[in-house]
Formats: structure tokens, sequence, C-alpha cells
């Protein structure tokens, strides 16, 4: 099973990244100390886009700005379910394991990564007992305060975009489809 989501991987990476066609994915990233957020862009191409999360001592929180369908989903390489998402729900993600999908539509996503030394130390800040997060696998959340505080993120940084439809610009600039940079002190925006 491993072997051919990682040959599905790569036959839809070469489409993405531009070996087939010109590509078709906008990143726009906000940068702090305590948190990464940033939105990812793309339109849909025929058999689906792969995203991969690798491995971080930490966890994302992906909101959807439009609606999606069921998807092909692994963890750690092993096939789980991933339903229907609307818009405004959110993934929130355990990135101590690898998380795949192939998506078949367009992407408007925002992004947030914090690591779990930052919660801690939050923690210990604040006298908060300590606690992990558990995130099940494939669970979509609904919570308008994470999706207005998402939303937010896109107006509060002028390097982030806050349309409500992907701006998708074809620059012929190869980038990975593994997102693994989530730390940094400045804004910034990545174009492929």
């Amino acid at each position: 099973m491993g072997h051919q989501m990682e040959q599905n991987f790569q036959n839809r990476l070469e489409k993405f990244v531009g070996v087939e066609k010109p590509p078709t994915l906008a990143v726009s990233t906000f940068e702090a100390a305590e948190f990464t957020a940033t939105r990812v862009q793309w339109e849909y191409s025929e058999g689906g886009h792969p995203t991969q999360f690798d491995r971080e001592d930490g966890y994302l929180i992906c909101l959807q700005r439009v609606n999606m369908p069921d998807q092909a989903y692994w963890v750690d390489q092993r096939p789980m379910r991933l339903g229907a998402m609307r818009q405004g729900q959110f993934l929130l993600l355990d990135l101590s394991y690898q998380h795949s999908s192939l998506v078949p539509c367009d992407v408007d996503c925002i992004s947030v990564f914090i690591s779990r030394a930052v919660l801690r130390q939050f923690q210990a800040e604040h006298d908060v007992p300590t606690i992990e997060l558990r995130a099940p696998h494939g669970v979509s959340h609904d919570d308008h305060v994470t999706r207005h505080l998402g939303e937010a993120l896109t107006t509060s940084s002028p390097r982030m975009p806050s349309g409500s439809s992907p701006a998708i610009r074809s620059e012929q600039a190869p980038i990975a489809a593994r997102r693994r940079s989530w730390r940094g002190s400045s804004a910034h925006s990545t174009r492929a």
C-alpha cells in the first residue's frame, strides 16, 4: 500500500509543480514567534493534487475556505477516511504523524502551525495544567472562533490575500509539495 501511495504522489507531483503543464499553486505565509499561518490555493487538475505534511513536533489547523469532497487520505501511509468538508470547517492535525492526501478539487486553505514547545511554554507562563491535545485522524471540526481567527489572518497581513476566490498565478519556480519550513520571523509569499 505504501508503494502505491508513493507512486500516486509522484505521478501527481510532476503535474503539480509544472513538469507536465504550468504549475498552479500560490502560497502566502505569515510567520510569528509563536505560530506560522499559511494560505495555500490551487486549481484542480485531473487526478487531484498531492499534499503531504511531514512529521513535526506540533499541531496544524487546516481551515477550508471552499467546500471539499471526500478524498484519498493516509496517516503514516495507512489509508483512512476523510469525508467531505464544508467551507469554514477545519482539520486539527497532530504532526507527530505523517498526513498525506490526494485532493480532488480547487483548494483555498488557511493553515496555522504551533509547536508543542510553544504550547508548553504558554502553559508554564500562565499556570495552566499541562495537557496534550488529542487530534483524531480524518475528523473535521466546526468552530466559529477558529474560523473567524483564520479569516482575520488573511486581512491582518498584506502578504496574505483576502479575496474569496483563489488568485492562482503560474510562474516557473518548482517547489516541493511537502510543506517543511514552518519557522522564521518575517512574512513572505511564494508562488509556483
